[in-house]
């Protein structure tokens, strides 16, 4: 058996009971002393007993007692004073812990509640890391289970979860709503994860709540060990070995340092010139933002703000700088020396830069016992400000306006500004007015601003001159266009003309962009003869196959017929899979896409739940975006029911499937229609809008459609809902001509771009109310709600970009994309659009 000193902890009434009854019934039982823990009357009955058996010698006799007293003095060695006079009454070990347990381990009703109360008000304490809180959690889950109070694993979770701070929202909300069940382990597990994943991204602070510290930077892992080493050694053992900031000499600091005396005999007493030595020459250890010196009084505060990226929040020791203040959030911080510092409250400082805009800043913490005062980089990021360095000067951006500077002195930036007290109290401040002046004069220049001076408008000792100002290089810049040029090319390779194309749809290089770049001979660029020859040397070398023009692309197919200059658009193939994969291969053809008798609307609660059985296997989102792929690349027609059936993607109705399947069987009838081509005339962009009122019944809202054609041939169609509930149809068919003059607008520009050069373009409307309505732009009583941007088709008639005509509803090919038509007319339409069969 070994003897020796306690190895357990005190106990001095303040930490975890339980833990610390077990570390010592085992350290007792390490020096096998566990016999000494019996009670008086099991030992006189066994003293009695071993006499009448004589069975115990007097020896063995001697050393039971000696572990009795041994396990009574174990238990005193790991008691704190506080504790101990409340059980030193006690002659046994036994009898002390018993006590013990009577005192930490009361079953009394006030006690169950009050742990109680701690369980479901349990929140995650500001000043402790996630790990630390989990395991304060453990402990009261601990605390209850001795009192007999048992808390189910499902409701330790929630209550667990449900402490986390905000850096845990998403994690909170994906288990909420992805679980049937919580369990304990789960959510501990889940904790660590988050925890690891945000240490990695940078994103974690080391107190993961809204956490009151300092992080730890540049201190070496040796550093930290011993520190944990010296912890008990004596006070005056440790200030030998602080450090000085100035010289980097042990045994003393900054004040009593000869080297700083000596810098402050020349004359270097200035605040600028004070800050720079502190910083300048001590950088890295001012970095850490903190003074080692346990002492306040021996603190030297600077004016100066450090725009620091290794603080958690703004922190300052001035309290006459807040404008603003809170003395009830209070907390500690935790220094880069692993010490904490007090918290005295919470306010807002204000702050005024140089060129005269101020700046409020928010939640900065007051700490008495700093030395220095931080502007918190990662806070600032937090609130969307984003940091940009250059030639020594950082600049805090929000948005398009720069919040805050700073200049480089050392190896740290410093707050380019004034601090605002009361309302013209300045602390820090510059005399060099030239840059106020310079902008408040709207960017006057130097040679102006000196005529100023002499007129005694400005004070000639606050205007040094004027620096380089960045905003004036860029307001006076311009975009110079390129001048063209003749090229005389004799010889092959002489002249190559190179374009870079890029970002195509096949996202596969890096980026998620693909690009090509062309590399065009300008002398045998429009030579067949010598294209042939290239061919030819090139099939002789490498196998080459000539696919010749253009047949399908992208599931269209095209046709030519170059002794008519037509060429033809066809889905014919890709419309046949659509029908065979959704078993309308055989149906029965009709001839319109929608029938007159089919009024949609939307679903209920009641029907979607009714139904919702039955419409799991239909696939109604993949014919509806089958159909769609069709209609934009060479149908039409299918513009307006694919408009329809699309409201209804989210809770589908057998009756919506059953339109589906018209649709369908539309197409079936259609398979061979094509978009024809024709070189006919000039390259004019022609328009026609149209609208229904009221045709959505679920939602009272009208439907826009419009077509346009270049040379009469079909370039650009849509069929949508209006974004707004039209109050009669003369003002839908005004917002249908307005989403029309947009698209009429681009179309103009991209054919001015390819050389087709256009007036005016006219766009065909059948409603002669909407075209007065255009055209007199004035504010009637029946008008003045139409929202503005519905008034853009007033100034594109204006400005001559478009021109609105008259057109009869039986020859306005537009129609077939708001409503369902009689069959003539949809045939019409389509044959104007030139949409033919083979």
């Amino acid at each position: 058996m070994t003897s020796g000193h306690s190895e357990v902890e005190k106990l001095d009434g303040e930490g975890d009971y339980v833990l610390w009854k077990e570390k010592l019934l085992a350290h007792i039982e390490l020096l096998g002393l566990l016999e000494g823990l019996e009670e008086d009357e099991a030992i006189e009955e066994e003293e009695s007993t071993a006499e009448t058996d004589s069975l115990l010698t007097k020896t063995e006799d001697k050393v039971l007692k000696e572990k009795r007293g041994k396990a009574r003095s174990t238990v005193i060695l790991s008691l704190g004073n506080h504790v101990l006079r409340k059980v030193i009454k006690e002659k046994t070990a036994a009898g002390m812990i018993r006590v013990l347990d009577k005192l930490f381990m009361a079953k009394s009703l006030p006690n169950r509640i009050y742990l109680k109360q701690r369980l479901y008000g349990y929140k995650m304490s500001d000043s402790m890391t996630i790990e630390e809180n989990v395991n304060d959690f453990f402990k009261l889950i601990s605390d209850l289970e001795n009192v007999k109070v048992s808390v189910p694993d499902e409701d330790q979770a929630i209550v667990l979860l449900m402490s986390l701070p905000k850096q845990f929202d998403q994690l909170k909300d994906t288990l909420k709503y992805g679980k049937t069940t919580l369990a304990l382990d789960e959510i501990t597990g889940a904790i660590r994860s988050k925890v690891l994943e945000l240490g990695a991204s940078g994103k974690m602070l080391k107190n993961s709540s809204d956490a009151l510290f300092v992080q730890d930077r540049g201190r070496s892992e040796k550093r930290d060990k011993s520190s944990e080493r010296n912890k008990s050694q004596s006070r005056s053992k440790s200030r030998e070995k602080k450090v000085c900031w100035v010289c980097g000499k042990e045994g003393h600091f900054k004040k009593q340092c000869y080297v700083w005396k000596e810098k402050n005999k020349k004359g270097n007493n200035s605040e600028k010139g004070e800050s720079s030595n502190v910083i300048g020459q001590a950088a890295d250890a001012a970095a850490l933002a903190v003074r080692e010196e346990s002492n306040a009084d021996n603190q030297e505060v600077d004016n100066e703000w450090i725009m620091d990226t290794g603080c958690s929040f703004h922190m300052t020791p001035r309290r006459d700088w807040f404008v603003e203040f809170d003395e009830s959030q209070t907390g500690r911080v935790k220094m880069a020396n692993q010490t904490y510092s007090e918290i005295k409250g919470i306010g807002s400082i204000r702050i005024q830069n140089d060129d005269n805009t101020t700046v409020l800043l928010k939640n900065v913490r007051y700490v008495p016992s700093m030395s220095k005062n931080l502007i918190s980089m990662g806070t600032l990021e937090d609130q969307g400000c984003w940091f940009q360095s250059k030639a020594g000067t950082l600049k805090v951006v929000k948005g398009c306006m720069t919040l805050l500077k700073g200049k480089k002195v050392g190896t740290l930036y410093l707050l380019q500004g004034v601090v605002v007290t009361g309302n013209a109290n300045a602390v820090t401040s510059s005399k060099d007015e030239s840059k106020i002046w310079h902008s408040r004069l709207c960017h006057m220049s130097q040679r102006n601003i000196d005529v100023l001076i002499k007129k005694g408008c400005l004070q000639a000792e606050k205007i040094n001159g004027l620096e380089f100002c960045e905003d004036c290089v860029y307001g006076k810049t311009h975009r110079v266009g390129f001048g063209s040029a003749k090229h005389v090319t004799r010889e092959k390779l002489e002249y190559i003309h190179s374009d870079l194309w890029g970002a195509p749809s096949v996202p596969n290089s890096l980026g998620n962009c693909q690009y090509f770049i062309t590399f065009i001979d300008d002398l045998t660029r429009k030579n067949k003869e010598t294209v042939k020859e290239l061919k030819e040397r090139l099939s002789s070398e490498f196998e080459m196959k000539d696919l010749g023009p253009a047949r399908k692309i992208l599931g269209m197919e095209i046709t030519r017929n170059r002794e008519e200059n037509i060429l033809e658009l066809s889905q014919r193939s890709y419309l046949q899979k659509v029908l065979k994969t959704f078993r309308m291969d055989e149906c029965k053809p009709v001839k319109t896409p929608l029938a007159p008798h089919m009024k949609f609307v939307a679903a209920t609660e009641t029907e979607a739940e009714e139904q919702a059985d039955q419409m799991k296997s239909i696939p109604y989102a993949n014919a509806v975006g089958s159909i769609m792929y069709s209609m934009i690349g060479s149908r039409p027609d299918l513009a307006h029911p694919v408009g329809v059936i699309s409201r209804f993607m989210s809770k589908p109705l057998m009756n919506h499937w059953l339109g589906v399947k018209w649709v369908l069987r539309y197409i079936k009838g259609s398979i061979d229609s094509r978009l024809q081509y024709k070189r006919e005339g000039d390259f004019v962009v022609t328009g026609y809008c149209d609208s229904d009122h009221s045709g959505d019944r679920d939602r009272s809202r009208s439907t826009t459609g419009y077509t346009f054609t270049v040379g009469g041939n079909i370039v650009s169609w849509r069929s949508c809902l209006q974004p707004v509930v039209a109050l009669s149809s003369t003002e839908a068919e005004y917002i249908a001509l307005t989403e029309a003059a947009k698209e009429a607008y681009w179309l103009k520009d991209l054919m001015n771009e390819l050389g087709f050069k256009q007036g005016a373009v006219d766009i065909h409307c059948d409603s002669q109310s909407a075209i007065a309505l255009a055209k007199n732009a004035v504010h009637h009583e029946r008008t003045k709600h139409i929202q503005r941007r519905f008034h853009y088709i007033r100034d594109a008639i204006t400005d001559g970009e478009v021109k609105v005509l008259k057109i009869s509803t039986v020859h306005n090919p537009s129609d077939i994309f708001t409503k369902v038509v009689p069959v003539n007319k949809f045939l019409s339409a389509l044959k104007k659009l030139r949409v033919t069969s083979a």
